[in-house]
């Protein structure tokens, strides 16, 4: 260690082994004001799996029943303080802003122009 590492922070990132990715599609928000804090639920959007299904002995194609049109499944919730949050919006700004740029830049998918 020379003398300007006295001088930094150095930080490592463990994952878990029991990592889960979870991809999402959108999410619903909720906040405290009286404690500065913010729980976000990410969600996977998807049709849901029918309750039932009905086979007919005659050879007819099956019935499906559905409780609903759309399933919002939440694996899990994040909740954090107003500055961590205000970490997690700048990070995906920059993220964000660095996709758009490739995108004009690049012509990448997404980016049809008229």
């Amino acid at each position: 260690m020379d003398a300007d590492d006295s001088q930094k922070t150095i930080v490592t990132y463990v994952i878990s082994e029991d990592i889960k990715d979870c991809h999402i599609n959108g999410a619903w928000a909720s906040a405290v004001a009286g404690r500065d804090e913010i729980t976000i639920y990410p969600y996977c959007e998807r049709p849901p799996l029918p309750q039932r299904t009905i086979y007919d002995a005659t050879g007819d194609p099956p019935q499906h029943e559905f409780s609903c049109t759309m399933e919002r499944h939440v694996q899990t919730s994040l909740i954090m303080n107003l500055q961590t949050a205000i970490g997690i919006r700048d990070a995906l700004t920059m993220k964000i802003d660095f996709l758009m740029k490739a995108r004009d830049d690049d012509g990448l998918p997404g980016n049809e122009k008229d």
